[in-house]
């Protein structure tokens, strides 16, 4: 649940010990359970992860803190309908200890309450049921209250009680609601863009090719782009989030990577509550392992908004040929979604026949959202969408990579190097990249070139289709005062290197 600050004054809150003031005792006393679910949630959602001190007295938390802040959130969310900020609890509790002996002693262990909590709290999902829970509570004894209040008075409607708690139940999401008419959900149903139009938060994406495509330094590229809120290949605008990256593969160079990206995009490396990163794996044959991942996730950024998984192979110790064990890797990446509503990004490697999809059985292709080929050309990759569920698959995405060098970085006459990716508006840049490639292979087997030969010649050797004569001569010319120079000889274009 996320949190905002309420400007209205803090209501009187005299009289919390007795609650339900028609009764001796309180319809939903507050039980150790209850205190200790409420006021997990109530830490959990404000971030709460650091303590000041572990010498406190458990006991004396128990029963006399623990019970001041449940009972105080209890009665502010009833009012509000949100969990107080962690200030309102400190400036309620400092009011309701005022003439304790030691009222500091209560506000050091709201600091410590999640450290007493802790063997109780588990993943993001089941906060959120206790949230539920909790809404549940205040709505029913809201209605109960009513409904003394109404006994006492004389007009008490037995039907309009039943009715009001089915509503309670209704509107704190505890019934089996799954059914929606045209319209409820419009608002919720489209994730949006984490990367546009590359992808979405909230959904499930692999970015595949053969070895050496350049895979992962277009994941590092993305994955730091969040972070930072920088272009994308300097090019595709991004929303700014919390990133946490699975390097299975060439941790080591990790850093090296990351730094030469910080240089060529000239922006600062993201802090520590903006990346985080495992040099590791995880077995997601282990049920156990989406829950360790989501331990480290939390422990470091609190949540996050991008997962790169890089690579599947590393972190899946199943048979990939088999849709079974896939399905069953997918539905680990599944929980890990629901449990953060980020955008899951899975690297992977092309099929050994086919390196037009995914190695292994088609349900990855089946059960992904989102399906990015990555095809190298020289300095060139490209990014080819095979799948975009949520909208039009985007268009091919060119990206030219230099190699980047980090004198700062080298150890001792080894020098440090990573490459660093710039889209390519057009085709254009690429046939330009092409072409000086190759009239620079031919003038080292052949010193001197006439117009036609060298037409020829690269016709011959072109990677693909290549340009018609006109065009070629065109980007002949182009390189002349850059890689060639040209002169004219007996009515001859005679072409050598420069």
């Amino acid at each position: 649940m996320s949190m905002t600050h309420v400007n209205e004054p803090l209501p009187d809150l005299d009289g919390l010990e007795d609650p339900d003031a028609f009764e001796p005792e309180p319809t939903l006393p507050f039980t150790d359970d209850i205190q200790k679910e409420l006021m997990a949630v109530i830490l959990k959602d404000l971030g709460i992860l650091h303590f000041a001190s572990k010498r406190l007295n458990p006991l004396c938390f128990e029963l006399r803190t623990h019970k001041l802040l449940a009972e105080i959130a209890f009665t502010f969310y009833e009012q509000h309908k949100q969990l107080p900020s962690k200030s309102i609890l400190r400036e309620e509790l400092r009011r309701r200890t005022k003439s304790d002996s030691n009222p500091a002693i209560h506000l050091v262990e709201l600091e410590t309450v999640y450290e007493y909590i802790e063997p109780a709290l588990h993943t993001h999902g089941w906060f959120k049921n206790q949230i539920t829970e909790f809404a549940l509570q205040c709505a029913v004894r809201r209605v109960f209250n009513k409904c003394i209040d109404d006994m006492h008075k004389g007009a008490l409607d037995l039907g309009a009680c039943i009715e009001s708690l089915a509503h309670a139940q209704r509107s704190a999401g505890m019934l089996d609601n799954k059914t929606f008419a045209l319209g409820e959900r419009s608002a919720t149903t489209r994730p949006e863009w984490l990367v546009r139009p590359i992808l979405r938060k909230n959904t499930i994406g692999t970015m595949f090719g053969e070895s050496g495509c350049r895979k992962t330094w277009l994941a590092i590229d993305l994955a730091l782009s969040v972070a930072t809120e920088t272009d994308f290949l300097g090019k595709f605008k991004v929303k700014q989030g919390r990133v946490f990256y699975v390097i299975s593969e060439g941790a080591d160079d990790f850093e090296d990577r990351a730094a030469a990206w910080a240089k060529t995009r000239k922006v600062n490396l993201p802090s520590i509550d903006q990346l985080a990163y495992y040099p590791g794996a995880y077995d997601f044959n282990d049920d156990n392992a989406v829950q360790t991942c989501l331990g480290h996730i939390d422990e470091r950024l609190g949540g996050a908004d991008l997962i790169v998984l890089d690579t599947l192979a590393k972190n899946f110790n199943g048979d990939a040929d088999k849709n079974a064990d896939m399905g069953r890797f997918l539905n680990q990446m599944e929980r890990l979604r629901e449990e953060t509503n980020a955008a899951v990004l899975v690297l992977h490697h092309t099929g050994w026949g086919n390196t037009d999809r995914e190695r292994g059985g088609r349900a990855i292709r089946d059960n992904v959202d989102t399906s990015i080929l990555v095809e190298k050309d020289g300095d060139f990759s490209t990014l080819v969408c095979k799948k975009q569920k949520l909208g039009k698959e985007f268009s091919d995405v060119l990206a030219r990579f230099e190699t980047v060098r980090l004198p700062e970085r080298d150890v001792e006459d080894e020098q440090v190097t990573a490459l660093v990716g710039q889209f390519v508006d057009s085709q254009e840049g690429r046939t330009s990249e092409q072409v000086a490639g190759l009239i620079g292979g031919l003038l080292q087997m052949q010193e001197c070139y006439t117009q036609q030969e060298l037409v020829k010649a690269l016709q011959e050797r072109w990677n693909g289709k290549s340009p018609g004569r006109d065009k070629m001569r065109e980007l002949i010319a182009e390189q002349v005062g850059q890689t060639i120079s040209c002169e004219s000889k007996a009515g001859s274009l005679l072409y050598r290197s420069l």
